[in-house]
């Protein structure tokens, strides 16, 4: 690896800049890692930490970030090149004013799990086509009790990948370009809101069961489920429309005077 902390804890590092940092083969390395062994050193203090590769390249990191410790503030950093830009499998860490750009693959840019996390920053540019913004879990590990604040303004296939949502995460991606606004599975707790071009929220997931959409899996811009009253709309009669408000249940059932299927 290029930059590798084994330990001990409460490193402080300040302008660490990381080209090249590597003869190992393509993929197979990573530019700046924070190694768990044992249980684990942390609580380091990182400030404008930037691994990258020159064009000429071919050995290329598999990540340019791969956080597996706990506690660590990252401050400033430029999250750049690797085949994902930042890998964060730890817990308690904060990245705040993150610059993600430049991977060299499809797969999403940043991937975030543990539990207790903290991701706000920008995602742009030299995306590959199909590749995504953001990972939310991985398939051994969840995100739990998270927030993540992302502007991610570059054309992604998919803007967030809900790999493994342990639930309790919160957070906002705001996307100028993405295909999909996301795929996978929220957790019921999670209150996520995907906002692309059309300044409509995509979806938002919380355990009152409410969703936004067009997106995947909502097709409706109003989807509310699960509630023993599910929805209550007026309207004036002079803007009655029969097609503005659809009632549908998994079987027949009495509403008001009523029967509806």
């Amino acid at each position: 690896d290029g930059f590798d902390i084994s330990g001990p804890n409460d490193n402080h590092g300040e302008d660490i800049i990381i080209v090249d940092c590597a003869l190992e083969a393509d993929d197979t390395y990573y530019g700046f890692r924070t190694r768990s062994v044992g249980t684990g050193f942390g609580n380091g203090r990182w400030i404008n930490v930037h691994p990258y590769h020159q064009a000429a390249a071919t050995n290329r990191m598999l990540s340019s970030f791969l956080v597996e410790t706990s506690g660590n503030q990252f401050i400033g950093c430029h999250y750049e090149g690797g085949r994902q830009c930042l890998i964060d499998i730890g817990s308690r860490n904060h990245h705040s004013d993150a610059y993600i750009y430049a991977p060299f693959s499809t797969d999403p840019m940043a991937v975030m799990a543990g539990a207790h996390q903290y991701l706000q920053g920008l995602i742009e540019d030299s995306v590959p086509t199909g590749s995504s913004c953001l990972q939310i879990g991985t398939v051994g590990l969840g995100l739990f009790n998270s927030h993540l604040d992302v502007t991610c303004v570059t054309a992604a296939t998919n803007a967030v990948v809900v790999t493994n949502d342990s639930g309790r995460n919160t957070g906002t991606l705001k996307t100028v370009g993405s295909t999909n606004a996301f795929t996978g599975t929220f957790n019921d707790t999670t209150r996520f809101t995907i906002q692309r071009p059309n300044n409509v929220v995509e979806r938002y997931c919380d355990n009152l069961g409410i969703g936004m959409g067009p997106s995947a899996g909502i097709a409706n811009p109003l989807h509310v489920r699960g509630a023993v009253v599910p929805a209550i709309i007026e309207r004036y009669s002079a803007d009655a429309s029969p097609a503005a408000v659809i009632v549908r249940k998994s079987r027949n059932a009495t509403l008001g005077s009523h029967t509806v299927v």
